[in-house]
């Protein structure tokens, strides 16, 4: 089998998940790895650990343009902090490459419109990393909506829970809560709705252990918001930076004909009985775990979009139609009005 040559830019948090996905689906190289210098050290750990000496290569991204130059690259993977996801990317598309960009693709509207546009221009396909449409829960949920299994949907509740990050983080990933953390839950929302919304309405509130972090970076560490779509669904999604229970992420839908319910993932599905009540298992305590078989099923997904096999499931039209929804959120957010489309 044909393996595909990609570098990888950013080897933080979401980088190195990506990083040991790549070499796990044994359909690629990874001829680069490029990063700050500062992660020189942890670059050359990771080549290690991943058995991937004399394949990969770290590069300071001050001398990034030999990777775009390189024309065994097929593939560029964005994992770098959002403020350099459109610049990358744009690079990486007038290079010839097929990017895939962890989200956000870029903080502003016009940076994403300006991502396809160069996508659409070079014909590389430009990939938004949203991977709840790859988790086999929501993505299942979606595929019963599909089968006539929901009737017609009326209302969909999504929550979702961190257990929160560095002030280093939100400076270095701006946008705000919805579009950091929410945009794959609005992306998802719109996504099962099939349409967009009419109008959203957002509230927030500074309330957890690190209230003062969140108010020096302008951040929020909960927001709620309501979505109302031309058809009639009412949609509602909690976000929490920080909740001291483990990572939560779940989804009700209500339709016609059913109930549909996620639920969040456990350390174990064990359940113990006893005279005080029912015991459950810990939920998990790491994204990176929760959504493990989704980060691993969207670079399948990517990898079979560049060799033409099928239409990718993240269309422009989609993501774009997700980042105006997430910005009118911020709006709402900060102005306390109700914003209508």
């Amino acid at each position: 089998m044909t393996k595909h040559v990609v570098a990888i830019f950013g080897i933080g948090r979401i980088g190195q998940v990506h990083l040991k996905n790549l070499v796990n689906c044994n359909r690629v190289v990874v001829k680069w790895i490029v990063d700050a210098g500062c992660m020189k050290e942890k670059a050359h750990g990771l080549i290690d650990q991943l058995r991937l000496q004399g394949e990969t290569t770290f590069v300071e991204i001050e001398k990034s343009d030999k990777v775009f130059a390189n024309d065994e690259v097929e593939a560029v993977f964005v994992c770098v902090p959002t403020s350099f996801h459109a610049e990358i990317a744009i690079k990486a598309l007038n290079a010839g490459k097929h990017v895939f960009c962890e989200k956000p693709l870029a903080a502003t509207l016009q940076e994403v419109k300006e991502c396809y546009e160069t996508a659409k221009k070079n014909n590389k396909t430009l990939m938004c990393a949203v991977n709840r449409r790859f988790d086999p829960q929501f993505n299942g949920i979606y595929q019963m909506k599909n089968e006539g299994k929901l009737g017609k949907i009326r209302i969909i509740k999504m929550t979702g829970s961190d257990m929160g990050n560095t002030e280093e983080y939100y400076k270095n990933n701006p946008g705000g809560i919805f579009m950091d953390m929410g945009i794959h839950d609005v992306d998802y929302i719109c996504w099962l709705a099939g349409e967009k919304p009419s109008s959203v309405y957002a509230t927030g509130c500074r309330c957890g252990t690190s209230a003062e972090m969140y108010a020096r970076v302008g951040e929020y560490d909960t927001a709620s918001a309501i979505f109302t779509f031309p058809s009639g669904i009412s949609a509602h999604l909690e976000l929490s930076r920080e909740c001291g229970y483990g990572y939560g992420q779940n989804v009700e839908v209500l339709g016609t004909k059913s109930l549909i319910r996620s639920h969040d993932l456990k350390e174990t599905e064990l359940e113990r009985v006893t005279k005080e009540g029912h015991h459950l298992d810990a939920v998990v305590e790491c994204f990176t775990t929760r959504f493990e078989k989704s980060f691993q099923a969207e670079i399948h997904h990517f990898l079979d979009v560049i060799e033409g096999k099928c239409e990718c499931l993240v269309s422009p039209e989609s993501y774009i139609i997700s980042t105006e929804v997430v910005i009118a959120l911020t709006e709402s957010l900060d102005n306390g009005d109700v914003i209508k489309f």
